[in-house]
């Protein structure tokens, strides 16, 4: 009887007990079976190890291993054989390349050699993961067939598992089946090539940077960031047309529904690059695209006006609600760092208007990434656009306005949100929850003092000081367990305490903090947030010495930069 290839581990998901104790332990007393064979620190969480889930590997758990050999016979002249067939001839192997090494790996993904001399340990390590990687019973669909190896590879990574995408994983709070609407990405990208390709692209992407930020750059990490950025180059070519065959004939509701994961996807390949350049003109689209749904009686499902929270109709109905959720989050936090009379935001700016904001957030406020309630984004947005027609106002209006604003975010009850979200049992997952709403309440406060420097304002805010918030906000992330999968949301909040603040352990603290998140979200934008964080205090540091600093506004010195990141 000959066995297949498998390795069994422990349930990953049980928890770790003693027998001989009868104590039941939160997290494993070992490293998992990857961590402990590569010597890496591992961090023990549950239901998989977090580092290797960052390296495009499967956990395979903490408990005892069963290795299945591949062999027909473990003693005698049958040892090592893999079937009772006669045995054929191996392949002369490249001379000084071992068969199983990085080389060989990187040349059957991409059908090309490694210059001699250019692996480095980066390359090593990406090579071990791509040789790793195994077909997909999900890449085995007739419709996939006309794929070339390194897109197919790609794809692998991208759907690693039966639950989710890799990459949707990083932008869900949680991956069990039915909380995930993204899974339903890959079905949808059958029959549209540019969503397909955008799809490759972005998960070669995502794989440059694991390995960039694990190991460092590489001859082959560049490599396949020019996959990327050539799957990127034919998706935009393939809408390109897409868009004008709709101009012409109309188009199908479901070719506009993949013309809108596009898009929002698009902005999601910018954030794993970089977080800048063409991320705006990607929402821009998307805005229109997402007002052509309003004027045609809210597409199918999307009723505008509705304040309540909606149980999709089906599963496609769900990915539609959590592309527009996402794609207005984005609008939202972009107007954060920018002005809203910025041109280029006044195009997309028509479209999101005519939206109801609050409806369209609260249908996914269980799964979207950021998890961050309804209102508390809605009262970020009223804060831009207040800012942006502040200079025409008069300042009394302008401080009404940013008073009620204040004055709703200091009164909404987030204890009471969190216990009445829909399916929501959990009690741990309701604690989570509150914290990162409390959060973002914290760091929407903040920013309102810096959009808005009004007086009135700080009266009405009962004195809160800058202070005060960064210690509100690094309470509430700190009661996040280790794990806990809402730190990953917090990007925003942590980039706007850490930007405010003067003190170096301050500010060194937030710096920690989203280095954490890009340990376990790989994803360039966080890169840029760093950056923009050390491009502030360096600013704020030069002029302490020679005016004044308690009226220096950061906000302001960094949209004057006209930096167009976005930070989400």
């Amino acid at each position: 009887m000959s066995h297949g290839s498998a390795v069994i581990g422990d349930d990953p998901r049980a928890p770790n007990s003693d027998p001989r104790s009868g104590k039941n332990h939160d997290h494993p007393v070992k490293a998992c079976h990857n961590c402990r064979r590569r010597r890496l620190r591992c961090d023990r969480s549950l239901p998989r190890c977090l580092k290797c889930a960052s390296l495009g590997q499967e956990c395979q758990g903490y408990g005892k291993l069963f290795v299945w050999t591949h062999a027909v016979a473990s003693r005698g002249k049958m040892t090592g054989r893999s079937s009772f067939a006669p045995s054929t001839p191996t392949p002369t192997p490249t001379p000084g390349v071992p068969p199983s090494s990085p080389a060989t790996a990187f040349s059957r993904l991409t059908g090309q050699n490694a210059p001699p001399g250019s692996l480095t340990p980066a390359d090593e390590q990406l090579g071990l993961v791509l040789a790793w990687m195994p077909p997909s019973r999900s890449l085995v669909d007739p419709l996939l067939q006309d794929l070339d190896p390194s897109s197919r590879r790609y794809l692998y990574h991208l759907c690693q598992n039966k639950v989710a995408f890799r990459l949707c994983i990083d932008i869900a709070p949680f991956d069990p089946p039915g909380r995930n609407a993204f899974v339903d990405m890959l079905p949808m990208a059958r029959e549209n090539g540019f969503l397909m390709h955008n799809l490759v692209g972005i998960s070669a992407m995502h794989l440059s940077k694991i390995t960039r930020f694990t190991a460092g750059e590489s001859y082959w990490t560049r490599k396949v960031m020019i996959d990327a950025l050539a799957a990127k180059q034919r998706a935009i070519s393939e809408l390109t047309l897409a868009l004008d065959g709709r101009a012409n004939d109309g188009g199908s509701s479901s070719k506009r529904d993949a013309i809108l994961a596009a898009l929002v996807f698009f902005v999601n390949f910018d954030l794993v690059d970089s977080g800048k350049e063409t991320w705006r003109l990607h929402l821009e689209m998307a805005g229109r695209l997402i007002e052509e749904f309003e004027r045609s009686g809210g597409g199918r499902g999307h009723p505008a006006g509705t304040g309540e929270a909606l149980v999709a109709s089906s599963p496609v109905q769900n990915l539609l609600d959590n592309l527009l959720s996402m794609c207005v989050a984005y609008y939202i936090f972009g107007s954060t760092l920018t002005t809203m009379t910025h041109d280029a935001a006044a195009v997309a700016a028509s479209a999101f208007d005519r939206l109801d904001v609050v409806a369209a957030l609260r249908r996914t406020e269980t799964s979207n990434y950021h998890s961050c309630p309804a209102e508390v984004l809605h009262a970020m947005l009223l804060v831009s656009r207040l800012a942006g027609r502040a200079p025409g106002l008069p300042r009394e209006r302008v401080v009404a306005e940013a008073s009620a604003i204040v004055g709703r975010l200091v009164g909404f009850d987030v204890e009471a949100w969190a216990a009445a979200l829909p399916g929501i049992t959990d009690p741990k997952e309701v604690r989570d929850r509150t914290h990162v709403a409390l959060t973002y309440r914290s760091a929407t406060y903040l920013y309102t003092l810096l959009a808005l420097p009004l007086e009135g304002v700080l009266r009405f805010s009962d004195g809160l000081t800058v202070e005060d918030v960064f210690t509100d906000i690094k309470f509430h992330t700190l009661s996040l367990e280790d794990g806990s999968g809402f730190f990953k949301a917090l990007t925003w909040p942590l980039f706007m305490a850490g930007a405010a603040v003067l003190k170096p352990e301050q500010r060194q603290w937030a710096k920690e903090m989203l280095l954490r998140i890009l340990e376990e979200l790989p994803w360039g934008f966080l890169m840029t947030a760093l950056e923009a964080l050390d491009v502030i205090w360096e600013l704020r540091d030069t002029v302490a010495g020679r005016e004044q600093t308690t009226e220096w506004n950061w906000l302001d010195e960094f949209r004057k930069l006209k930096i167009d990141a976005l930070i989400v």
